[in-house]
């Protein structure tokens, strides 16, 4: 049997963390901050890494991974070439979506939002 023939029966159970929403804070930075810190604590390995998603104004998606560099007020910081293609789709089509997956803790997280240019300082 050829090797990828078996890639739907891999499946790992989650089971083991569920999200109740009474576990979850009213504020959703707040929230990210605590699970952030659990990652860390868990000593999950590049932490800060996540998934950037963009899309062109004709709505072609695109998707790669980038390094969170902090968070402020809510805001998500992010560094990035802005002659690059994902440069080019930020600023063509202002919006994008992060995703953080923590396997260690069975957790990802989902933000979606406006983007802008920060400062050169």
């Amino acid at each position: 049997m050829p090797a990828n023939s078996k890639i739907e029966q891999l499946r790992k159970d989650y089971s083991a963390h569920t999200l109740e929403i009474e576990e979850v804070g009213p504020d959703p930075g707040e929230q990210f901050q605590v699970w952030f810190d659990e990652a860390l604590n868990a000593e999950v390995p590049e932490p800060n890494a996540m998934t950037l998603s963009t899309a062109t104004t004709n709505g072609v998606p695109s998707a790669r991974i980038v390094l969170l560099k902090g968070v402020t007020n809510g805001h998500f910081l992010f560094y990035t070439n802005y002659n690059s293609r994902k440069g080019q789709e930020l600023r063509d089509n202002p919006r994008a979506a992060l995703t953080f997956l923590w396997h260690e803790l069975q957790r990802q997280v989902r933000i979606e939002g406006r983007v802008e240019m920060l400062s050169e300082e």
